[in-house]
């Protein structure tokens, strides 16, 4: 892992929270402010869009590192554009994938083999599952597709009165308050056709706040939401995600939020707006704003 600069624009804004620590990637985050452990190769341009798939390939990924690992190994065949269609299970006493129905390029092929691995996502494995023949005969009473979860972040925009330094990581630092509080806080930086999607508000504002591109940076509460989604597939075969957010994901979701604001008004007390991601976006400048923040959040 490459260690970033703590004086990164998302880094300076937890300051106040303590030093950033380098974290242990074999041991659990201790709270406090942590960098983030990110395998950059030399020269990273700094794009932004780590995890959206760097377009200068800086980051190291699987593509990069473990497939071609994998390859020169000998023993390993890679096939692309191959879709599953069907998971062919023995039996129900003793369940075991025993071979799978794949098509290449839209010709059918039979796979056997000893051992299957489905590792196609919480997604895509639970609609794969869904959708074969043999495991919805033979293990209709499994979960699949129950209990789904994902994380919800609320992006939050702070301006400052001055330009900040650029480029940047698109996430370079966390925040963990402890496991009571039920969210983490991540810095966030992207370019400005990705930011834009995020930003709150419509049309004047909206333009208004891309104005300020330069000025501002983002700060985001991130939640692990309650187990209570699910994965489905419709009639026509389409997959189907649904995510509630509850009671209990909207409260931690709001707590981040005033975390962010109290901890960037106190260290930054000339900072222009911080902008809540909210619909049309709520201003918070002082402690009052964010007691209104508060009580006005209700779904």
């Amino acid at each position: 892992p490459t260690r970033r600069s703590s004086d990164l624009p998302g880094a300076a804004l937890l300051s106040s929270l303590g030093q950033p620590q380098v974290p242990d990637p074999n041991t659990p985050p201790a709270p406090g402010v942590s960098e983030c452990l990110v395998n950059l190769e030399q020269g990273c341009q700094g794009c932004g869009l780590c995890n959206s798939g760097c377009g200068f390939e800086r980051k190291r990924n699987a593509l990069q590192v473990h497939l071609p690992e994998a390859l020169a190994t000998g023993r390993c065949e890679l096939i692309a554009r191959a879709r599953v269609t069907n998971i062919h299970i023995d039996n129900a006493n003793s369940p075991r994938a025993s071979a799978l129905d794949v098509t290449i390029k839209g010709t059918p092929y039979r796979v056997v083999a000893d051992k299957i691995i489905l590792a196609a996502g919480a997604v895509g494995s639970s609609a794969l599952l869904l959708a074969s023949p043999d495991v919805k005969r033979l293990l209709a009473s499994l979960p699949i597709g129950k209990r789904f979860t994902a994380n919800i972040g609320c992006p939050t925009f702070i301006y400052l009165p001055q330009p900040i330094a650029r480029p940047s990581l698109q996430i370079s630092h966390y925040y963990l308050p402890g496991p009571a509080a039920g969210f983490i806080v991540e810095t966030w930086y992207a370019p400005p056709g990705s930011l834009a999607v995020a930003v709150p508000g419509f049309f004047g504002a909206h333009h208004q706040r891309m104005q300020r591109y330069t000025r501002g940076t983002v700060l985001a509460p991130l939640v692990g939401a309650e187990p209570v989604g699910s994965i489905s597939l419709s009639s026509s075969g389409a997959t189907r995600i649904s995510l509630p957010v509850t009671a209990t994901d909207l409260a931690r979701l709001v707590d981040g939020v005033a975390t962010i604001a109290d901890t960037v008004l106190k260290s930054n007390p000339h900072v222009d707006e911080i902008v809540a991601g909210t619909k049309v976006g709520f201003s918070i400048r002082n402690d009052g704003d964010i007691q209104r923040f508060r009580a006005s959040i209700r779904s």
